[in-house]
Parts: C-alpha cells; sequence; structure tokens
C-alpha cells in the first residue's frame, strides 16, 4: 500500500540495501517501476546484485581519505603539517565567530641545534632530533593537536583539558628541557626546545593568527633564555 501510493505520484522509486551478518553481507538496489494503465494497477520489480559497484566506491572513499590525511601529515615526525594547520586556523576561527569555541591557547616551539646537527652530526642525526623533539611535544601536550608548520617549528593548539592545565603543562615542559641539558647526552637524544604561550583574549584578539604572533614572541624570548643558559654552561 506504501509503494502503491508514492507511485502513484512517481513512475519509479528504487533503494540500496544490505543483507547479511555483520561478517558476510552483501548489497543489492531494488527498483519498482509503475506500469500501470489507467484502472489497471501493475509494477515491474527488478533486483541488481550492486556488491562490486558498492565495495568499488567504498575503496575509492578509503583511498581518498588515505589521500587526504596523508596531505596533512608531516612524513618525518607523523604529527600535522602546516597545509593541516591552516586548515584547523580556519575552522577554529569559525568556531570562535559562532560562539562555540571561547577559549584556546596557543603553544609554539622552536628546536635548538637543528642546524650545528645537522651540520656537524649529520641529517640522520637532525632527523632525529625532529622525531624525540616532536614525540616529547606531543607526551607532554598529549591532548592536543600538535603541528610540524616549519623545518624547527611546532603548533600546538589547547583547548579542552590541555587548555585548563595549560600553565602546568607548559611549566612540565619547560623542566624535562632544563633536564635534557643537565644530562650531557647529544642534543639529538636529549632535547632542547624553546617555547611560548599565549592564551586568546576576546579583547584585543580579532583571530588566531594574532595568538600565534604573541605566542611566537614569547617563544623567541624563552630561546634567548635558553641560548644564554646554554652559553655559560659551554653547551652545544
Amino acid at each position: 500500500d506504501y509503494l502503491k501510493e508514492l507511485l502513484s505520484v512517481k513512475s519509479s522509486y528504487s533503494y540500496i540495501y544490505r543483507v547479511g551478518t555483520e561478517d558476510f553481507f552483501t548489497y543489492s538496489e531494488l527498483k519498482i517501476v509503475n506500469t500501470s494503465k489507467d484502472s489497471f494497477n501493475a509494477f515491474v520489480v527488478g533486483i541488481a546484485d550492486k556488491n562490486d559497484a558498492i565495495r568499488e566506491q567504498q575503496e575509492q572513499h578509503k583511498q581518498l581519505e588515505s589521500a587526504l590525511i596523508m596531505a596533512q601529515q608531516d612524513s618525518l615526525t607523523g604529527v600535522r603539517n602546516r597545509t593541516a594547520y591552516d586548515i584547523s586556523e580556519k575552522s577554529l576561527d569559525g568556531e570562535v565567530a559562532k560562539g562555540n569555541v571561547k577559549e584556546y591557547a596557543i603553544v609554539m616551539f622552536d628546536i635548538n641545534g637543528l642546524k650545528y646537527t645537522n651540520d656537524f652530526m649529520g641529517h640522520d642525526k637532525g632527523n632525529l632530533l625532529l622525531i624525540n623533539s616532536s614525540n616529547l611535544i606531543c607526551n607532554v601536550y598529549s591532548h592536543s593537536k600538535v603541528f610540524r608548520v616549519g623545518g624547527d617549528e611546532f603548533v600546538a593548539i589547547l583547548l579542552g583539558s590541555d587548555y585548563t592545565n595549560r600553565d602546568k603543562l607548559l611549566k612540565k615542559f619547560r623542566l624535562k628541557i632544563a633536564k635534557n641539558e643537565l644530562k650531557g647526552a647529544p642534543i639529538y637524544e636529549n632535547v632542547s626546545i624553546a617555547s611560548g604561550m599565549a592564551a586568546y583574549d576576546p579583547s584585543k584578539d580579532k583571530c588566531v593568527d594574532d595568538v600565534f604572533q604573541r605566542a611566537d614572541k614569547l617563544m623567541y624570548d624563552n630561546k634567548a633564555k635558553i641560548k644564554a643558559r646554554r652559553i655559560k654552561f659551554n653547551l652545544k
């Protein structure tokens, strides 16, 4: 009765359905064509196997998703790349404008000693420095998106619990860096990273980039302090 009523205003109707269990199932398409004439009601019903076509579409979708992920991932460290950051920045600006996000912070990181490591220890050790630095950042900021936005620059966008605990996390991070300097191991093993954090202030920040720039300045202030400390203790 439902189909008769539906086909009274449409000449045909079709839908795809799945039959089977979670372990094994197939896709089929049911199509009904209204062939009624005058007072005689008649319908042609056909069922077509759509399994191969649907599976192919699903595989193409998976490949597309994988390609999109790879396009936004730094191949060396595995964190998100600059493209992913630009997308996240635009999205965050949009969410703030809608009132969905009211608080967040940006942490800027700059890896110390990358050029020295590449020049005097080799690029393989330079890569190891970047990987170990990325791992340290991700371990401390475990609930945040981390991005590699330049050769030796990383960014974390803090929301939720990482935002709430932002001061504790920054203190924890800098303490780890200070302890690394005392171990006397090569810099690619016990990394040195400058950091700077700025929290969104709606009274003066018009966009994410405003917060980014303030965090970047604070990072360079921290970098100067680390450099002075390393010179004092004759550390490379």
